[in-house]
């Protein structure tokens, strides 16, 4: 993070606050095809949910959001690069999340439909896929985050079924912590299922050569993640009132008061991200950079 300024030498960070609309719950579609391989196309109702949730989780439901909706359309994405973006992205406006290796059983009526992960440490095959999970542990809002559970078929065809519901994040709160979270296993219902978490921070390190060979990209991502995310905290402070996020949460009050700057995002991702996101993924995400840098052209002239 760049240094602090003065405030006679202050200037306002340059933003692009995400419209209030997208601020508003989305239609549903009439006619889910539930043998759909990708997820289906929506207008994430995620960031409606920064409108309801406690003041204090804006950031990680901001984040959360952002993610979601890059998810429309697309197969479900690994939960690697998803955690470790959203991680490090976090890690940008001053917020100490915990990517954790996870094994977890999906069941429904007493029956267990299949496993997201393995009980001891997963394997990264040669080709760098891998049969482990990972979940977030975000210590700062006592949140154990899933940001990836509709990997798992069921809850896909869920998905198409009730976009929402089914593609959203799973948000657990607890109130002991991560000394609870390590206690055993942690439950929640995604109605009709019943999913149990078994937390394994001793065997993350397991996933360190994927997250190795991915870095450079890991962390372009993350940064524009970063970006993304303040814009629409900035967004929702237009909606309700979050003036205590600033003293609550200062690396994050000082970004938004301007104090504080975000490194800029360059302005060419490196090598490995294409490999990471894909060629079509990569050149959808330059046009959409391209279009704001028009833009901010326009504006300027």
């Amino acid at each position: 993070m760049a240094g602090r300024s003065s405030r006679q030498q202050r200037r306002e960070p340059v933003r692009h606050p995400i419209p209030l609309g997208r601020l508003t719950a989305p239609p549903r579609r009439e006619t889910p095809d539930l043998d759909d391989p990708r997820l289906p196309h929506f207008e994430s109702g995620m960031a409606a949910a920064l409108i309801r949730c406690p003041a204090e989780v804006v950031p990680l439901f901001a984040a959360l959001a952002v993610v979601h909706q890059e998810m429309s359309g697309a197969r479900p994405n690994s939960c690697l690069p998803v955690c470790y973006q959203i991680a490090a992205g976090l890690g940008h406006l001053g917020f100490d999340i915990e990517v954790m290796a996870a094994y977890a059983e999906v069941t429904r009526g007493g029956i267990r439909h299949a496993n997201l992960g393995v009980r001891g440490p997963a394997v990264v095959r040669p080709d760098w896929t891998t049969n482990g999970h990972s979940v977030l542990w975000a210590a700062p809002f006592n949140r154990l985050v899933d940001p990836t559970v509709v990997q798992h078929p069921e809850l896909l065809r869920l998905a198409h079924q009730d976009q929402q519901k089914g593609s959203a994040p799973l948000v657990i709160h607890l109130d002991g912590g991560r000394k609870q979270l390590l206690q055993g296993g942690v439950g929640v219902v995604r109605d009709p299922f019943f999913i149990t978490y078994l937390a394994q921070p001793q065997h993350t390190a397991a996933f360190d050569p994927w997250f190795g060979e991915f870095r450079e990209a890991l962390d372009y991502g993350a940064l524009g993640l970063a970006h993304t995310t303040l814009n629409l905290i900035t967004a929702a402070r237009e909606l309700r009132d979050l003036r205590a996020l600033t003293p609550r949460y200062p690396s994050l009050g000082a970004l938004l008061t301007g104090d504080e700057q975000l490194p800029p995002l360059p302005a060419d991702p490196p090598p490995s991200w294409v490999r990471l996101v894909g060629e079509a993924a990569n050149r959808a995400r330059t046009d959409q950079r391209d279009s704001v840098v028009r833009g901010e052209a326009a504006e300027a002239g």
